[in-house]
Formats: structure tokens, C-alpha cells, sequence
């Protein structure tokens, strides 16, 4: 010992006493983040029952394309799911049935110069081809029926046998395989033999088309019974008035065949193929549905509980129903309508539509989205204060993988 005196010094413990005091305060922790991820779950879920809440749909923006007029569907050129742009071909329509639109003798001038051409020899063929036309379908015709009789006949044999054996069924001398053995072939020569009118009906109507056809072109030409046809397709070839008419006749032929192409009136994606090749549709009736690529728009209803909640510009976050990890935009107010009406609104979870004493709103999604077409969503005014910033941190800014892009 050297006889001096140490003095004793404490050892600095600060950045232990920090994580002591943590250690010490944990419970306090716990609650903490407790309540930021009860917070936290409470944004990202939906809550369909609250009063602030308005149940929409995303406007799916599909429009259905129908033919100009009654034709045969000739090229169908989409299919399902294909993305089309404005003013791609989607359907060809057969043109041979054209028997309206123009006057008769533009009618006639438009078949014979889009088929044939205007030279002699080219309408001495049209007419030759006609009468082949019609000779041909004659003879379909003809043939048709004699299918019909035959088949017809042994339908009724047939009956007239099974007939006999359900007579011998009934005394017990055949047995119940031997019964039905004719059934499956008297059902399929029963629906064969109903379909024969249809088709005998279908085989005149072309007739008739034929036909009139052939009429017309003789009556264009001004042929006479018992002179040759080349005399007057001779002197019908020659007059002035014939070539003005033939020149009208190609812009008009060019605008109909134009008009039986149907082409994409938008962007978007086939969603639906309703015909076939082959098949003749109404002019009121769909071939096909298109629908937009990016449905930016929304149709909801509020309440009358709830009305007078939004206003023209104002701003509502967009939130789906069932997908948690979508991400919230925003939508502006684009209109409301100035009355309480009974309406067809979304209302359930499922998607049921229901009437409902409602207001109309309609709104515009600002910016890019993964919202389906027809997605039921809920719409409701963002928070103000620290909801809102909460909001913000917890809504806005969770991006979904394809969120920057859009739906397509």
C-alpha cells in the first residue's frame, strides 16, 4: 500500500439505464403499438354498415355491338379477352342479302357493277349465274323434301312398331329391353324431321332472294320475253344515264359494304363473343360487348339518410368491398342529382341490386387504379386531424403491384 487514498468513481451505465427503463416500461409499449395496429386494421377494412359509407359500382363502360341491318355473320376477327383499339375490324357481315337501303335501280346498278362489272360479257354472266342460283336451290329444295318424306316414313314405321311392342309388353311376351330398344332412334328421327321446315324455309327464303334477283336484273337490263338478253344488255349498256347511275352506284356500294364491316367504336377488351360465324342476327341484336380498358367512373346512391353528405367537386376516398390489400384513390363528385327517386342500387355485400329511395351520384376516379369493371365499392369522405394522417400513411400511399399502370 502506498498510503495514498482513491477515490471511488461510478461506472457510466447511461446507454444501460436507457434499455433498463425500456425493459422496464414495456407494458407501456405493448399498449402502444396495440392501438396503432388496431388503428391501422381499422383503415384498411371496409365498414359497409357505417352511416358515412355509400355503396357504388365501378362503371364498367361496356358497349354492345350489333350489325347495321339483318344479316349473316360472314368473319368474326376477336376473341375473348383480346384488346381492341378505336376502329379495328371486329365483324364481317355478309352483304349478299342487302335488299333495302337504296332506291331499286341504285339497287340493281350496286350488284351488278360490285359482282359483275359493267362490260357484256360480265353481265351476260351475272345473268346465266342467277339462273344457275336459282336452278341449284331447286334442286336443294327438292332434295330437302324427299329427306323429309323418307325420313318421316320411317319415324312412322317406327312408331307404328314401338306401338306394337308396348301392346306385347303389356301381355308379358317381350321383356322391357326388347321395349325400348327403337326409342333413342325414334327420338333422334323425331327431332331430324321437326328441323326439315326450318331448313325447307330457309332454302325458299334464299329462293325468293334469288329470284328477285334475277328479276330485277332483267328489269334493269329491259329484257323481253322472247328476244335474247344480249340485245338488251347491249342497248342498257350503252345509255348515258346507265354509266351516271353506275358511278353513283360505286360510292354508294363502297358506303354499305363499309357499313356491314363493324369496326371498334372505342378501346377496350372483348369481354363477351354472343354470335357465331354463319349466323344471321337482327340488327337489334348483340354480337359481341367491348369493354373499357380503364373504367374510371362510378354510379352510386345515397340514402335518404344520407343525403346532402356530398357535394359537386368534392373529394371521397374509393375503397373495394372485399379486396383488404387494394389501394385507396380518390374520386371526385362530377354530379348529383337534384332528387330523391326510387332506384336500383347495390346495397348488399353480395352484389344484390334492390330498390332504393335514393340520391344518384356519380363520380370520376383521379388517376390510376386496379378497380374492376361492375367491383361494388364503398365511398366515403377522408378523415380530418390525425384520422387523416393516419389515413394517408396507412391508405394512400399502399400501393398495389399494378397500381401504377391501371387496370387493364
Amino acid at each position: 500500500m502506498d498510503g495514498k487514498k482513491k477515490n471511488f468513481t461510478r461506472p457510466n451505465l447511461g446507454w444501460r439505464l436507457s434499455w433498463l427503463r425500456i425493459r422496464d416500461g414495456w407494458p407501456f409499449l405493448v399498449w402502444v403499438a396495440a392501438c396503432f395496429a388496431c388503428i391501422w386494421l381499422y383503415q384498411i377494412s371496409p365498414h359497409p354498415d357505417s352511416s358515412s359509407c355509400i355503396r357504388g359500382i365501378i362503371d364498367a363502360a361496356g358497349v354492345s355491338i350489333s350489325p347495321v341491318e339483318t344479316a349473316r355473320i360472314q368473319k368474326i376477327h376477336v376473341t375473348n379477352g383480346q384488346q381492341v383499339h378505336r376502329g379495328d375490324l371486329l365483324v364481317e357481315m355478309d352483304t349478299s342479302l342487302i335488299a333495302h337501303g337504296v332506291s331499286s335501280d341504285l339497287l340493281d346498278a350496286i350488284r351488278i357493277e360490285t359482282a359483275f362489272g359493267d362490260t357484256h360479257q360480265d353481265v351476260l354472266q351475272a345473268v346465266s349465274q342467277r339462273l344457275d342460283a336459282i336452278s341449284a336451290i331447286e334442286a336443294e329444295i327438292a332434295v330437302c323434301r324427299q329427306e323429309w318424306e323418307r325420313e318421316g316414313g320411317q319415324l312412322k314405321a317406327l312408331q307404328e312398331e314401338q306401338k306394337h311392342r308396348e301392346a306385347l309388353y303389356a301381355d308379358r311376351i317381350i321383356d322391357d329391353l326388347t321395349r325400348i330398344q327403337l326409342l333413342p332412334e325414334i327420338a333422334a328421327l323425331t327431332k331430324a324431321v321437326a328441323l326439315y321446315p326450318q331448313r325447307v324455309a330457309m332454302y325458299e327464303k334464299q329462293l325468293a332472294e334469288a329470284q328477285k334477283y334475277y328479276r330485277n336484273i332483267m328489269e334493269w337490263l329491259g329484257a323481253e320475253e322472247g328476244r335474247p338478253v344480249s340485245d338488251a344488255i347491249r342497248r342498257r349498256l350503252n345509255e348515258e344515264k346507265v354509266k351516271e347511275l353506275l358511278t353513283q352506284a360505286r360510292a354508294e356500294a363502297l358506303l354499305l359494304k363499309e357499313a356491314y364491316r363493324i369496326r371498334a367504336p372505342q378501346d377496350g377488351t372483348v369481354s363477351e363473343i354472343l354470335g357465331r360465324e354463319g349466323q344471321v342476327v337482327a340488327s337489334d341484336i348483340p354480337i359481341l360487348r367491348l369493354v373499357g380498358n380503364s373504367p374510371n367512373r362510378i354510379n352510386a346512391y345515397m340514402g335518404e339518410a344520407q343525403v346532402d353528405q356530398v357535394r359537386v367537386g368534392q373529394q371521397l376516398l374509393v375503397q373495394s368491398t372485399f379486396r383488404r390489400n387494394q389501394a385507396k384513390v380518390l374520386a371526385t363528385v362530377e354530379s348529383v342529382s337534384p332528387e330523391v327517386s326510387t332506384s336500383a342500387a347495390v346495397l348488399s355485400s353480395t352484389g344484390r341490386s334492390v330498390p332504393l329511395r335514393a340520391q344518384q351520384v356519380i363520380l370520376r376516379i383521379n388517376g390510376p387504379h386496379t378497380f374492376l369493371g361492375g367491383e361494388v365499392v364503398l365511398l366515403r369522405v377522408p378523415s380530418a386531424g390525425f384520422m387523416g394522417i393516419l389515413e394517408a400513411m396507412f391508405g394512400m400511399k399502399k400501393k398495389s403491384p399494378n397500381a401504377s399502370g391501371g387496370h387493364s
